[in-house]
């Protein structure tokens, strides 16, 4: 909790007085003490070590910043403690180490009711205003206020029956049943209508019906019989509304006077101390004659009264029982019918879970990665290509050897081969084009001996070289982007295992899968809000500033609770402590506007 911090010092604070003050009393002149003396002190010491042992334990409680465990105190003890500490008496006065022990034990049960309280506000607190806020949602809604008169509607009838059972027993008690008059009965009837006119009076009195009183159109009295239940059930609403509001607002209003006063009165002082006393008799109204020990056992039981408040919303039970009535309902019949079809179920999830999650791990993760991986080592397996290895190389040595034959056959004058070799791989075909543009001027003749036939064909394999020379750039395309496939080869699978694993992550810290980031940002934003804004109004009165020094506190818990869950896990202890010191009271206001605008310079990212 926010006051954890503060606790804390506290706590080394006393332990500090009281080492200097046992250090200042051993160096002191020496004091005969007499046996009966030694063996108070003795116990006294036992006693000191029985409320150390507590104080350690709220200490480490409250280190562990991101704990929110309810931490349970042994009052028992601290009671006992309490009973066994020295008093003045007329026959003797209180040695001095009596007196640096009895006021260190002193301080540490104020400081220890003080934790217990400030943690008991601040835990129920949020949750009163969470629940005004939920009633107040409900009566808003004619939806939702239908839907909560049929969640309550049992418990209703069920109260209303043990009433008239009340009713009839009390009859029954002045008068036997065979007895039973005319007169008794109307009077019993007109006693069941005296108690239920006083909710149909409120509900006349003004809500959607502008009409105060009983209407006389009929018209009107078909609209109000219509809308009469709707209006008992936003009646209920806005009295739970109310005294919820009022509740939260009178324990934010003791819960900022506490905080004020205890806070302010200092260390270690008498009439700080006796501040703090007074501080915590104001908030558990105790009269200002009342020992510490009184306040130890209010505080004691300060706990169990917190729980007998009705500061929840309705039961699970009462909230979900339409659905589990509807489930019996219906359930069954579902349950058969999923056990006749369970052979298609089983099949359906082989098919469509098991198989695709096989599939996708190493069709789409394993297959592409090694491909990957091929290509980055530059395997000859891995090449991506559009025609064989080595086509390109035969087909052109095939029409060099049919150019150069050709040439030989048909020219007149002598040809140099490794000349004319050459010049056919670099594509330059004159010698070939000379000779077949002289057999067109004579085809007919040039076809029946064979020659232009030939030529032609050996054209037809020129334009194979060059559609094969075409592929193989192709190829050399592919494979300086193999990489780049392979990478989006794999992309679909890494990102449906990115999409699971941050589903699982959800599920595991705010347990659902469905993103909720956007609601806590929305509500941290307006929690930061509050809080400058409770920065910005300083009422006039007392009351005024006790209940906005309330609302401070619980606003900073707001947000350093959201903020755990929007902030990185290394982060949260920078984070605990930044927030914290808006509710510090050595800081102005001014100062406090400054750590706000810090929280917000580093890290506004977050949110």
């Amino acid at each position: 909790m926010i006051t954890d911090k503060y606790i804390i010092q506290c706590f080394q604070q006393v332990d500090q007085n009281l080492e200097s003050c046992l250090q200042r009393f051993s160096l002191g002149p020496t004091q005969t003490v007499e046996v009966s003396d030694n063996d108070k002190l003795q116990l006294l010491q036992e006693d000191l070590l029985n409320i150390k042992a507590i104080v350690n334990k709220i200490t480490d409680a409250g280190q562990d910043s991101v704990s929110q465990r309810y931490l349970t105190i042994d009052y028992d003890t601290i009671l006992k403690v309490i009973k066994n500490l020295p008093e003045v008496q007329q026959d003797r006065e209180l040695t001095q180490i009596e007196v640096i022990v009895k006021n260190a034990i002193s301080e540490y049960v104020m400081l220890i009711c003080y934790y217990t309280i400030s943690n008991e506000c601040l835990s129920f607190l949020p949750i009163a205003y969470d629940t005004r806020n939920y009633y107040q949602n409900v009566g808003d809604s004619k939806v939702k206020s239908l839907l909560y008169s049929l969640q309550n509607s049992p418990v209703k009838l069920f109260d209303f029956g043990n009433q008239v059972y009340a009713k009839i027993e009390k009859l029954n008690a002045y008068q036997s049943t065979s007895k039973l008059s005319l007169g008794s009965l109307r009077q019993f009837g007109y006693d069941i209508i005296e108690e239920l006119r006083p909710q149909f009076r409120r509900a006349m009195m003004v809500r959607n019906f502008q009409l105060v009183g009983l209407p006389f159109e009929s018209r009107r009295w078909a609209s109000l019989m219509f809308d009469l239940p709707r209006a008992l059930i936003r009646d209920e609403l806005h009295k739970k509304t109310e005294s919820l509001d009022q509740l939260a607002n009178e324990y934010t209003s003791k819960l900022g006077r506490l905080i004020s006063e205890f806070q302010k009165s200092g260390f270690n002082q008498d009439r700080a101390d006796e501040a703090k006393l007074n501080a915590l008799k104001r908030f558990l109204n105790l009269p200002s004659e009342g020992a510490l020990s009184d306040v130890t056992k209010k505080t004691m039981i300060f706990h169990s009264e917190i729980k007998s408040m009705q500061i929840e919303k309705p039961g699970k039970l009462i909230r979900y029982w339409p659905t589990a009535l509807l489930g019996l309902a219906y359930g069954p019949i579902s349950l058969l019918y999923l056990w006749d079809a369970r052979y298609r179920i089983l099949q359906f999830f082989q098919e469509n879970v098991v198989d695709f999650a096989k599939g996708l791990l190493y069709n789409w993760v394993y297959v592409p990665l090694k491909h990957v991986w091929a290509t980055v080592r530059h395997d000859e397996d891995s090449s991506i290509a559009v025609m064989s290895k080595g086509t390109l190389d035969s087909e052109v040595n095939s029409l060099t050897r049919m150019i150069v034959s050709f040439v030989n056959e048909n020219s007149g004058s002598p040809i140099n081969d490794e000349v004319l070799i050459e010049k056919v791989q670099q594509g330059d075909l004159t010698k070939f084009m000379e000779i077949y543009e002289t057999q067109l001027r004579h085809p007919i003749k040039n076809i029946v001996s064979g020659d232009l036939v030939r030529s032609l064909l050996i054209q037809v394999q020129k334009t194979k070289v060059d559609g094969s020379l075409a592929l193989n750039g192709i190829d050399k395309m592919l494979q300086s982007q193999q990489l780049v496939f392979g990478v989006v080869a794999i992309s679909p699978a890494l990102l449906i295992l990115y999409t699971t694993t941050v589903c699982l992550v959800r599920l595991i810290k705010l347990g659902t899968i469905w993103s909720n980031i956007q609601q806590y940002r929305e509500k941290l934003s307006t929690s930061l809000n509050n809080l400058e804004r409770i920065l910005n109004y300083a009422g006039n009165e007392d009351d005024e500033k006790y209940l906005n020094q309330g609302l401070l506190t619980i606003e900073v818990c707001n947000v350093a609770k959201l903020g755990t869950l929007l902030i990185p896990k290394q982060r949260h202890n920078e984070w605990f402590r930044d927030v914290e010191e808006v509710a510090d009271f050595k800081l102005a206001e001014e100062a406090k506007f400054k750590v706000i605008n810090r929280i917000y310079h580093v890290y506004g990212r977050y949110f």
